[in-house]
């Protein structure tokens, strides 16, 4: 979370700062489940340009923190980046392959929607078809994307 109190927060951050707030221990257990990810992640992915998704310990470790947070409230479609993009937008940049699709349909079960669109209006579904990402595009028509 920013600690700047001039900035604006992100929509993650702010997510993240709600649920903080309903839950005095939120902020310690999620720095506890996320140091250690982030170290194992620095370190088995040094000098890679690999997406820790591909480690299958560093995906078993983000899947159970996605979890937590889905338990504690999170919204599986809140915005990730400054451009309105949510995680399910940003997988689909990984790449185009079986551990990606798995990593979609993850999200997709856990509430994640292949139609939201971004600010450009382009929705995960519309990138995964626009960039050719095939296993991903169909893991989000089989969980009723619909047609751009």
């Amino acid at each position: 979370m920013s600690d700047s109190p001039n900035s604006a927060l992100s929509p993650l951050d702010e997510a993240l700062k709600r649920l903080a707030e309903r839950d005095p221990q939120f902020q310690e257990e999620l720095k506890q489940r996320m140091v250690p990810f982030w170290k194992a992640a620095r370190l088995k992915l040094a000098g890679t340009n690999k997406s820790w998704l591909y480690d299958p310990e560093l995906r078993k470790t983000a899947m159970s923190i996605g979890e937590w947070l889905l338990e504690k409230g999170m919204n599986p479609n809140v915005e990730t980046g400054a451009d309105g993009s949510t995680m399910l937008h940003e997988i689909v940049k990984v790449g185009d392959n079986a551990i990606v699709a798995e990593a979609a349909e993850w999200l997709l079960h856990h509430g994640a929607d292949p139609d939201l669109s971004r600010h450009d209006g382009q929705t995960p579904y519309s990138l995964a078809l626009s960039s050719g990402n095939r296993s991903v595009a169909d893991v989000m028509q089989k969980n009723g994307a619909k047609s751009p």
